[in-house]
């Protein structure tokens, strides 16, 4: 951490170099490994199923099976948030 976050955080104000959005890394984290490495090499490295498959070792059924499945879970737990904040 650099002097300037430092310095901010000893302050107890928000420091304005940070977004001031929620992250959603805390709902990734709720997903297993397998089913964030599936969603990041296919939504952020484009990467085709059968390089998915041979990444985690299985078959390319299987990966996209865990991907529907990783969707799913990360849908319902946006939603139970965005439900919770609207509550």
């Amino acid at each position: 951490m650099g002097r300037r976050r430092r310095a901010w955080s000893r302050t107890g104000e928000t420091d304005p170099t940070q977004p001031e959005y929620p992250s959603d890394v805390a709902d990734l984290l709720q997903l297993q490994p397998r089913a964030r490495a599936v969603l990041y090499m296919r939504a952020i490295e484009g990467r085709p199923f059968t390089e998915v498959a041979e990444v985690l070792g299985c078959t390319e059924v299987a990966a996209r099976g865990l991907e529907a499945r990783a969707r799913r879970k990360l849908r319902s737990v946006l939603e139970e948030e965005a439900h919770n904040a609207t509550a």
